[in-house]
């Protein structure tokens, strides 16, 4: 039986989640919150290792299945890590400031998912349900009504026309509005059998609808899906729903999708079409850290931009290198070549296969969706390694 979460540590984690659901808004007042998606892995392994000492090194294991599936991702992450270093050893591309940055930036989503899985493993929050739901529930409230009368007060940027103005809110760009959204939905629906949730989850997706990001609007239709399925139908995801949903997102972003690949004067598909040859060129490892398509590769501007024709393209310049981590897989191919690739589908895979060994419905619902929406952001964010990746893979972790 898991241990009741201290008021102290739940107080700690609980600031910890509020700060990184308001990061984007909060960095613009307070900015040494910028890094704080950097650094949120490291305060969840020192709550860790205060509660190992507080139990005199007793490391008990309450599900083994769970266990070595972390152990697994682990695994795969020092590899992926070494797999990196040997790259930047051989090749030689990067300062050691960018190298060092860049293993943070990569990381942090996956290692943040696997410290708080050992924490929500280890310790129970059920005696704050009602104050983590009544919350939540509060904020979204609060953020639906402000963006409702936002179309008529204009009090926060109203974007361009879509399907209906865009909205941002105190966001800085709609894309975290939405997800800001996709984690209050999350939440609430973690919580819905011990509480009705389902007006507070069907408002916090209006305001995300709003925000009209393509992958937002996906990701909706494959909840509605999945809820009908999961949560009224009581069924699982097995490879024939999974078809179905794949069918469903590439139907619905079709247009977008075939607008990315049409045009390689773009940031976006040259990144995607220039990685494969960097992989190709530096084989099997790939370039190393901080050498492509990450933030890090265009702050410490890499050799690679120039070799491959890409520094004249718009956003990916040396002085103006904004897109440069637009996107995900172009910077996991590059980096860590093909062996890394299939190191980050089998972490992806082992994610999913423990989200698979949950027996609450609603817990399977709401950390499947995140893992699908992450996946969806992958095609056009960065993702795992966003400023929204560490908030996101937390949220995924959570076990009740």
């Amino acid at each position: 039986m898991k241990k009741n979460i201290k008021c102290i540590s739940f107080s700690m984690v609980f600031s910890l989640f509020i700060c990184m659901i308001f990061q984007i808004y909060l960095e613009g007042i307070i900015s040494p919150l910028k890094y704080q998606d950097e650094v949120v892995s490291y305060i969840l392994f020192i709550l860790l290792f205060v509660g190992l000492v507080r139990s005199r090194g007793n490391i008990k294991i309450y599900n083994k299945k769970k266990w070595n599936i972390n152990f697994k991702i682990l695994i795969s992450i020092v590899i992926l890590f070494f797999i990196g270093i040997i790259g930047n050893v051989t090749f030689d591309y990067q300062n050691t400031y960018a190298v060092i940055a860049d293993i943070i930036l990569v990381f942090k989503g996956f290692v943040t998912y696997i410290f708080a899985s050992m924490l929500f493993e280890r310790y129970s929050f059920k005696m704050y349900y009602k104050f983590i739901n009544n919350f939540i529930r509060s904020i979204t409230v609060i953020i639906f009504l402000l963006d409702i009368t936002n179309y008529i007060t204009k009090i926060y940027p109203i974007g361009e026309m879509r399907i209906i103005p865009t909205q941002e809110l105190f966001f800085s760009h709609p894309t975290y509005l939405a997800s800001f959204c996709v984690v209050l939905m999350a939440m609430l629906l973690i919580l819905q059998e011990e509480y009705n949730n389902i007006f507070y989850i069907i408002i916090i997706g209006i305001v995300a609808f709003t925000t009209q990001r393509n992958k937002v609007i996906i990701f909706l239709a494959i909840f509605m899906l999945l809820y009908y399925l999961i949560i009224i139908k009581d069924k699982r995801i097995k490879v024939s729903l999974g078809g179905v949903i794949l069918v469903l997102a590439i139907f619905v972003g079709y247009e977008q999708i075939s607008t990315y690949l049409s045009n390689p004067e773009w940031a976006r598909t040259a990144l995607m079409s220039k990685s494969v040859e960097v992989a190709n060129d530096h084989f099997p490892i790939g370039s190393g850290f901080g050498t492509f398509a990450t933030w890090n590769s265009g702050v410490s501007y890499s050799p690679l931009y120039y070799t491959y024709g890409l520094s004249n393209i718009w956003g990916l310049s040396p002085n103006m290198y904004n897109f440069v981590g637009d996107t995900y897989w172009p910077a996991i191919i590059a980096q860590f070549g093909y062996i890394g690739f299939v190191l980050i589908i089998y972490i992806i895979s082992q994610i999913y296969k423990k989200i698979s060994l949950s027996k609450n419905k609603f817990q399977y619902m709401s950390q499947i969706s995140i893992l699908i929406y992450l996946l969806i952001l992958s095609t056009s964010e960065t993702s795992f390694m966003s400023p929204v990746g560490p908030i996101l893979c937390l949220v995924m972790a959570i076990e009740k």
